[in-house]
Formats: C-alpha cells, sequence, structure tokens
C-alpha cells in the first residue's frame, strides 16, 4: 500500500540525498577517516598475509609468519592502500604491526605478550579476532577525495599530556574488534605524514596502583599550572624510590617520543656519531653485546639506549608492579643511569636537530619537557652537574624567567 505524497522514487531520491550528506559528513570527520583507513588495512593484512610453516628448534609451527615477513608485506600493500602514497616507510610499518599486536590481531606464537611485536625473525600468528577479521574482508567503497587532503603535520597533543586520562570512546565494526577513538581520530595522519613514531609500547601502570595514584597525581599537578619547579618535589608522606620511578617512566615515554619527532633527520650518514656538537660524543657500552665503550651512529645509540631502558623498566625485580614488592638495593644507581643517559638523547636533539623542531613547531613542547627533566633530575640530584654542562648555557635562558631570547644551537 502506498502512502500519499510519495514514490519508491522519491523515497529512494531522499534516502540517496541523506546517504550523501551523511558521506560528506563522514569524509570530513578524522575519526571516520581514521576507522576507514584502519579497517582497510587491517582486513587486508589478515586476509592475506603470507602464513606457512616454520620451524623453531625443533617444532613446526603452521600459519605463522615472522616479523619481518609482516612489515615486507605491509610496505608492499599499504601504498596501493593509499591511492600510491609514498611516504609509507618500513618505520612506519613497525608502527601499524605494533598497533596490530597491541589491539590482540596478531600475537607471538607462544602467547607471550611480553615480547611486543619486533621487525625480525620472531615468529607471529593471527589471534582468533584477526582470523575473523580476514574471513570478514571484502572490498571497501574509496571516497573520492579521501587522499586528497593531507592532514597538517602537527606535534602529538599526548606529548605532555597522559595518554590514558580521559575516557576512551570505541568504534564497534563488523568485524568484532574494537579500537580506541583516539588511535581512529590520529590514524589518517600516522599512515600519511607521522613522524612523531616512538620505538615501542609505552610502559603503563597498573590502574588502580600506588604508582598509578601518583602518576596521575604528577600529571595533575602539571597541569595545574603550578610552577614546575614545585611540581616535581615530593609529595609529602610519599616513598621517593616510588616517585622516581613514576617519573623515570614518564621520562622515557616522552623523550621516546621527543625523538621520534626527528628520526627522519637523524640517520646514520647525517648522525655518523652519537653527538653533542664538537666537544661532546657519547659512546656506547651495555656490558653485554658492547663491553667496552664504542662509536656508534646517532641512530643506532638511541635505538640500543631506548631498548636497554625498556629491559630494565619491564623487568619486575628492578621496577616491581606489586608496591607490596621493595625496590632493589641498587634502584637508585640504575635510575641515576637510566636518566643520565635519557639526557644525551636531549643534548643531540638540541643541538643537532633544533631546526627540525622549529619546523614542526614542536620547540615549546620540547622545552617544557626538557624544563621538567631538568628541574626533577636537579631537586633530586640524579644527573651530575659535569654531564648537565652539555647544555648548560642553553638551559641558563630556558629555565630563567626574565630571559625572553629564542634558543638557538651551534
Amino acid at each position: 500500500m502506498k502512502r500519499r505524497g510519495s514514490s519508491p522514487g522519491a523515497a529512494s531520491l531522499s534516502a540517496h540525498r541523506a546517504l550523501n550528506v551523511l558521506n560528506e559528513e563522514a569524509e570530513n570527520n578524522p575519526q571516520f577517516q581514521g576507522t576507514q583507513l584502519w579497517n582497510r588495512i587491517t582486513r587486508k593484512f589478515c586476509k592475506d598475509v603470507p602464513r606457512k610453516r616454520h620451524r623453531r628448534n625443533i617444532r613446526f609451527y603452521d600459519d605463522t609468519f615472522t616479523g619481518k615477513e609482516a612489515i615486507d608485506f605491509l610496505l608492499g600493500v599499504v601504498p596501493s592502500l593509499l591511492d600510491g602514497n609514498r611516504d609509507v616507510t618500513r618505520a612506519k610499518c613497525i608502527l601499524l604491526a605494533e598497533k596490530f599486536f597491541e589491539n590482540d590481531i596478531i600475537r607471538h606464537f607462544r602467547g607471550d605478550h611480553l615480547i611486543g611485536f619486533k621487525d625480525s625473525a620472531e615468529l607471529y600468528e593471527l589471534s582468533p579476532a584477526g582470523l575473523e577479521i580476514g574471513k570478514s574482508a571484502r572490498p571497501f567503497r574509496r571516497a573520492s577525495s579521501f587522499n586528497e587532503r593531507k592532514p597538517k603535520q602537527t606535534w602529538p597533543q599526548n606529548l605532555y599530556g597522559t595518554q590514558d586520562d580521559s575516557p576512551k570512546a570505541s568504534f564497534q565494526r563488523s568485524s568484532g574488534f574494537a579500537l580506541n577513538a583516539q588511535i581512529m581520530a590520529t590514524f589518517l595522519e600516522f599512515l600519511h605524514v607521522n613522524k612523531h613514531k616512538t620505538f615501542r609500547p609505552k610502559k603503563k601502570f597498573p590502574v588502580g596502583t600506588l604508582r598509578y595514584n601518583l602518576h596521575k597525581q604528577a600529571q595533575a599537578t602539571l597541569h595545574s599550572g603550578l610552577d614546575l619547579r614545585s611540581a616535581v618535589r615530593l609529595p609529602p608522606s610519599e616513598n621517593f624510590d616510588d616517585w622516581l620511578a613514576v617519573h623515570t617512566v614518564d621520562f622515557f615515554n616522552r623523550i621516546n617520543l621527543m625523538y621520534g619527532t626527528v628520526t627522519d633527520a637523524c640517520t646514520a650518514k647525517s648522525c655518523p656519531t652519537m653527538s653533542g656538537g664538537a666537544r661532546y660524543e657519547y659512546l656506547w657500552q651495555d656490558g653485554v653485546t658492547y663491553k667496552k665503550p664504542t662509536h656508534l651512529p646517532a641512530p643506532d645509540y638511541v635505538y640500543l639506549l631506548m631498548d636497554w631502558i625498556e629491559i630494565r623498566i619491564n623487568d619486575e625485580n628492578i621496577f616491581p608492579s606489586n608496591t607490596t614488592v621493595p625496590f632493589p638495593k641498587d634502584f637508585r644507581s640504575v635510575c641515576k643511569k637510566i636518566l643520565t643517559r635519557l639526557f644525551r638523547v636531549f643534548v643531540h636533539v638540541y643541538i643537532h636537530h633544533f631546526d627540525r623542531l622549529v619546523q614542526l613547531g614542536a620547540e615549546p613542547h620540547a622545552n617544557t619537557l626538557y624544563k621538567h627533566f631538568y628541574f626533577f633530575v636537579t631537586e633530586h640530584q640524579l644527573v651530575s652537574t659535569k654531564e648537565l654542562d652539555a647544555l648548560k648555557e642553553m638551559t641558563e635562558r630556558l629555565v630563567d624567567p626574565n630571559s625572553n631570547r629564542r634558543l638557538r644551537t651551534n
């Protein structure tokens, strides 16, 4: 029975117009764009990533792939999914695979989540959710102007905030998996022009623990507008080792992120040594692989440093997550060494890549991070004065409230 004043043709036309309006609104919504990109790439990966039999020791594992094979596959397919975008690098594909791992789309073949994702011969497999995504894969309708709008390159808002402070909404997809809305909103920017990459997943404190509460307290203090000198002081009745643990982990996360902004400019060719101008060169030694101080290109030094730190902050014997477990006797000396080596990243970035920070609009954020770090390590005497001398002149200008001179480095 027909309704008066309408016809199938009119209804169809009206629905078509409404759909066009919705599509236009969605295409201008970065969350929608991020969702579409995530869906397209994730389903392509889960459907077509080459899975085969691999041998480990004396056993064979079917339907697995190495980390290197996964990255090689992404390098081959992601540019075509982005309409031939050539700004897809191996580093970005590694970050993408890390997102797959963090969201339980792929997993380690032994189910060891602590290993994380590595671009190596380590074995991985699709999780049950990943297998389901692959089965549900279907062609996507691509908006004609989707890849014509490249987002402006900006410093990530969470550099000096907290990644998990606000409640997160999720987008539920037909494939049955959900992802953080923040990831959706930034996914398009991440694939196209992301230079703000970190090397590894961030270390986080379990919700509800004392150290998580200290972390939240420290962040609230920073955002309250309180002077940074005051913000780094140990709160009354708090344990210093807990305060030190929270800040050491936070500085690791943030300095890791800051260095990620300049990795395109910091290469073995441009930075053949881990130096801070002509006066300072830092040699790498870990007592295991590098038993003697060794000259290394800056990116290799920083990569080994971040890996070295990550191993320690994830070691329950050094950074116990259970607050009933005491810190080891050498905990403070370990943190001093971590913070001293992190300071060297500031030295290299400020002296050799300051122009890149300015170009990205990241200078004020990096300066705030540096001041926070400097006030903390000097308040608690964690980095020697001799070490800090590498940035002495810059630091004096930066921490002097009466100085309006723009920072310059040679």
